[in-house]
């Protein structure tokens, strides 16, 4: 028997990382020098190619310090049929990583994702939106002109459709301050490197908040500028009157899209006014269903193999959005139960036919649910109410950040906490159960998601930047300081873009426009199917 010499070899780190985008043959060539100038580097050697049946295709021999070698390619992916048009791969790969260090081959790996969006991308998106479009040019170019922003906002790619509206209307990004808030959206990164690289706006990010601020208002009072807040959580005015009381006349106003935002601005002194959009008719009327359906289609993306039809779910907390998701669980036939702590929102669970109990400890017991949904705001679920499950179940949060559930309760309760990656973490029991926090927590309408289809958000969107241009007006609107909700009612309610909604979406007489790529796309040759080759 011969026997072969045991050498010792050693393993290799991830050597490769790749981000899919689309754009035309233009957009790839610009996405091709975007990364040669962010790489870093010596470039060794560059090779472009393509034609029109093949698309832009480049390679680049790049050696980075501390790093080594890589090679960076932006082409079409190999099989065209299996994504969307237009598609296009971004790979690098460290061909002698062994020799260079591990972190920061990761950081550069990470340069990859941090591409702003396409040309072609933007105008995709920028459809999406006829109503903030409408809105934007019926305002005119000096609606919000005069005036530095402060902005808490989601980064997903509606975002892009409010800051388009914004420039519109007036608005410099140069004296725009964004407060990156670390969601793991989809399209976070490239958002974010949109906002930064193509339009030069500040982009810090939110745990620095407090010195973010300051340096906002800095910037702005140099230039004669005085500010007006766009919040989604009520993340900037409890800072600026925290730490920054001096500067608090140089704010016009603040215009707040959540509830949560409402909620954390209770006992802050309050000598501007806010356009209350979190609180509005409008609002109300337009969105709760749609977060709840975004949030239930998000879990399911989670969990695609997974039966809920004919099983227990448990709804926390029964307000605009908490009523929402238990009728979209009810309506996948799930047997759903819902627990709030007043007892007049148990009462209209009960009147919908919905299992309740005043005991939510007792609720658990009884109905052990498949899956839990939180939409109370903040600690809903506690380590105390863990010994109820005797059976394993989801956990899933709708509100901010990971402030639905005791986590830290859950973990001295646990025997031990597992790591699931994008799916979350779960917590065994005693007993075998088995408690799997999808999202570790966070909103599962934001996690790896956009929070809602961007022609659902349109109306919002607008009605933010609405608000925005009365508290811009000489005399703000009629706004006065502290909360103003019946003239923010009054505003909304009769929004030209509540008309250009009905002229969009108000059958028969509605227009119909459909998100695809159209005559963009490939021509299509119809022939008849056959079995695909194989690989």
């Amino acid at each position: 028997m011969s026997h072969t010499a045991t050498q010792s070899v050693t393993l290799l780190p991830t050597l490769g990382h790749q981000v899919v985008f689309q754009g035309t043959a233009d957009d790839a060539g610009q996405a091709f020098d975007h990364y040669l100038a962010k790489l870093g580097g010596t470039v060794e050697s560059v090779v472009r190619g393509g034609d029109s049946l093949t698309g832009f295709m480049a390679q680049a021999r790049i050696h980075v310090l501390g790093v080594g070698t890589a090679v960076l390619s932006v082409s079409s992916p190999a099989n065209t049929a299996d994504v969307d048009p237009h598609s296009y791969v971004a790979n690098l790969t460290i061909l002698d990583c062994v020799a260079g260090d591990f972190k920061a081959a990761q950081a550069l790996f990470r340069r990859l994702e941090l591409l702003p969006l396409t040309n072609f991308e933007l105008a995709t998106v920028r459809r999406q939106f006829p109503l903030t479009q409408e809105l934007a040019r019926s305002c005119g170019r000096k609606a919000l002109a005069g005036y530095a922003f402060l902005m808490a906002i989601h980064h997903v790619t509606d975002f892009v459709a409010m800051m388009d509206a914004l420039v519109d209307m007036g608005a410099d990004p140069r004296h725009i301050t964004i407060l990156d808030k670390g969601y793991p959206y989809t399209q976070r990164h490239r958002v974010d490197a949109w906002l930064r690289d193509t339009l030069g706006i500040h982009v810090d990010l939110y745990p620095d908040r407090a010195n973010v601020i300051g340096d906002h208002i800095a910037r702005a009072k140099a230039q004669g500028l005085k500010s007006i807040i766009f919040d989604d959580g009520g993340h900037c005015w409890p800072i600026v009157a925290e730490h920054y009381p001096a500067s608090m006349e140089d704010f016009v106003g603040i215009v707040e899209q959540t509830m949560s935002g409402i909620w954390k601005l209770e006992g802050v002194p309050l000598p501007l006014p806010v356009f209350s959009v979190a609180e509005s008719q409008l609002k109300s009327t337009m969105e709760s269903y749609g977060v709840a359906l975004a949030g239930v289609r998000s879990i399911l993306n989670r969990i695609p193999h997974e039966k809920l039809e004919g099983r227990p779910a448990l709804v926390l907390g029964y307000g605009r959005i908490g009523r929402q998701v238990a009728h979209v669980l009810r309506s996948l036939r799930m047997r759903v139960a819902v627990y709030d702590k007043e007892t007049v929102a148990l009462v209209a669970a009960h009147e919908e036919g919905f299992a309740t109990s005043r005991s939510l400890t007792g609720l658990i017991e009884s109905h052990q649910p498949l899956l839990l949904v939180g939409s109370a705001g903040r600690n809903s679920l506690r380590g105390e109410h863990l010994a109820a499950f005797k059976k394993s179940a989801y956990l899933a949060s709708v509100t901010s950040r990971t402030y639905e559930f005791v986590l830290d309760e859950f973990a001295q309760v646990a025997k031990s906490v597992h790591d699931y990656g994008r799916l979350g973490h779960g917590y065994l029991l005693d007993g075998g159960v088995e408690l799997c926090v999808v999202g570790h927590g966070m909103p599962v309408n934001f996690y790896h998601a956009d929070s809602l289809p961007n022609r659902y958000i349109d109306l919002i969107v607008s009605s933010l930047l609405l608000g925005g241009v009365q508290l811009a007006k000489p005399d703000q609107g009629g706004f006065q300081p502290g909360h103003n909700l019946d003239l923010t009612n009054k505003i909304l309610n009769a929004s030209p873009a509540l008309d250009t909604y009905y002229d969009w979406y108000g059958e028969p007489s509605a227009r119909r426009d459909l998100l695809t790529p159209g005559e963009t796309a490939p021509t299509f040759q119809a022939v008849p199917w056959t079995f695909p080759p194989l690989p």
